[in-house]
């Protein structure tokens, strides 16, 4: 399973992502499954240094141990793809992140459903169930995907916004900041960038920051959202190099 998909946003922007290679999917997998292995034997030696006397029988705060030690194992995906924007540290690894097939950025209620949902792609005849779902779907798709509306896409070829007027302003196009002409391409790169990761992770955060330091190297002011901005000054810029 791999190619793309076309994601239409809720700004009516179409975004080509790229499906994440299920042979990625599968060794991101196997990371995290080290990784938790290794929380949950950390958290036992922990537990059996702090309360030794504790870690023998099945006396009820022994019970409570267990309990405690299994909660991170068994929330791990879904913590991470919560507060995480849909990468755990193995899909982050391989570049692969759980995005919503809506444009919209993905809901905590799709993570818990994917999260569900688990049970049955991973527990169930050893992930095979996952494996045949995924190599079969269009949309590279496990069973919890289908039921969420995410896929999982390898997100380090981002070619989405290509398909806005950034390069190729119109001929008789008027610039609203004649100043973006100062930038460097190096720099307007940089605002596309940003602008795609806003996209896929629903964040404004480094979008405004971007958008105040911009401002700040044109000299400018702006009242429009940071993001129009951004938007705005990659035409200008695409606009005033074509007059010069």
């Amino acid at each position: 399973m791999s190619g793309n998909i076309t994601v239409e946003t809720t700004q009516n922007v179409d975004l080509e992502l790229s499906l994440a290679p299920l042979g990625e999917r599968i060794l991101a997998c196997l990371i995290d499954g080290i990784i938790r292995g290794a929380i949950v034997i950390a958290l036992m030696l922990l537990a059996g240094a702090i309360m030794p006397n504790m870690m023998i029988g099945s006396n009820p705060v022994m019970v409570a141990i267990i309990i405690l030690v299994m909660l991170p194992f068994i929330s791990y995906h879904l913590l991470f793809e919560i507060f995480n924007n849909g990468q755990s540290p193995g899909k982050r690894l391989f570049g692969l992140r759980v995005v919503s097939l809506s444009g919209n950025s993905v809901s905590i209620g799709a993570y818990v459903l994917r999260w569900l949902f688990r049970l049955v792609d991973f527990q169930l005849f050893s992930g095979l169930i996952a494996l045949i779902a995924v190599a079969a779907s269009e949309k590279g798709q496990r069973l919890g995907d289908m039921v969420a509306g995410t896929t999982v896409i390898k997100e380090r070829q981002r070619i989405g916004f290509h398909r806005l007027a950034y390069d190729e302003t119109k001929p008789a196009y008027v610039p609203t900041y004649t100043q973006a002409a100062q930038l460097t391409p190096a720099h307007v790169e940089l605002i596309k960038e940003t602008l795609d990761n806003f996209q896929l992770a629903g964040s404004d955060v480094h979008v405004a920051l971007l958008a105040d330091k911009t401002a700040g190297i044109l000299g400018v002011t702006y009242t429009e959202h940071p993001r129009k901005f951004l938007r705005t000054v990659v035409n200008d810029y695409s606009g005033v190099s074509r007059v010069s």
